[in-house]
């Protein structure tokens, strides 16, 4: 079963072979680690935080998913990420509900994945 959702994730651009390097080559951690990431509360506090115009505490939750997302090697959602916490960087908020939306949508896309390997 892992090896049909590991091509498909592959498929999508993740990082599979640097993560599998990173976990030790345990595909069953692996998946744990990138279903459990797609739950943090940090996506829906970035969005709160970008509703409020809140700059460093939207960067905080973005670059807490930049790292959580390079780690497991979900690159589609650490690339739309990393297109929000640069502008955040420096203090602007402006111009990131495209972003956000696209990373909201992503994280969909890969969720509906692992819902479908009953994960």
């Amino acid at each position: 079963m892992y090896d049909v959702l590991i091509n498909r994730l592959k498929s999508m651009g993740c990082d599979i072979d640097g993560t599998l390097e990173r976990m030790l080559n345990d595909k069953e951690f692996m998946i744990q680690c990138m279903c459990a990431s797609l739950d943090e509360s940090e996506y829906d506090l970035l969005k709160k935080a970008l509703e409020k115009n809140d700059a460093s505490g939207a960067f905080d939750y973005a670059h807490a998913l930049k790292g959580v997302t390079s780690n497991v090697g979900l690159t589609p959602l650490y690339n739309c990420i990393v297109e929000i916490v640069e502008p955040l960087r420096n203090g602007k908020t402006d111009n990131l509900d495209d972003k956000l939306c696209e990373l909201f949508k992503k994280r969909e896309e890969i969720r509906a994945l692992f819902k479908s390997f009953n994960l």
